[in-house]
């Protein structure tokens, strides 16, 4: 890969991807699946067949939400995602440990 692309860059400008319950069901699921969830999402947010995300979109969500992570429940009526602060997270994440 290429060290100027998107994916090299985000960690520098403030985005990042840890994973505060790495050993849950549904964030090993999500491995397997994100390519998936890209899919539900595009068609679902976009009505179209493609989302360019540039580097001033991530910039720009790394000051929306700083220190915020994505929370992923797999409930029966589907898969919810959440952006929480990091401080819910890992409390949350401690719970289900």
């Amino acid at each position: 890969m290429d060290k100027d692309t998107l994916l090299t860059k985000t960690r520098k400008i403030g985005l990042t991807s840890d994973e505060i319950n790495p050993q849950h069901p549904v964030t090993k699921t999500l491995h397997d699946q994100w390519h998936k969830l890209c899919l539900l999402l595009i068609d679902k947010l976009n009505d179209g067949d493609e989302v360019v995300i540039t580097e001033a979109d991530v910039k720009q969500l790394a000051v929306r939400y700083p220190d915020h992570a994505i929370l992923a429940h797999d409930k029966k009526d589907g898969l919810h995602l959440r952006i929480v602060s990091m401080a819910e997270a890992k409390k949350l994440g401690a719970q289900e440990s």
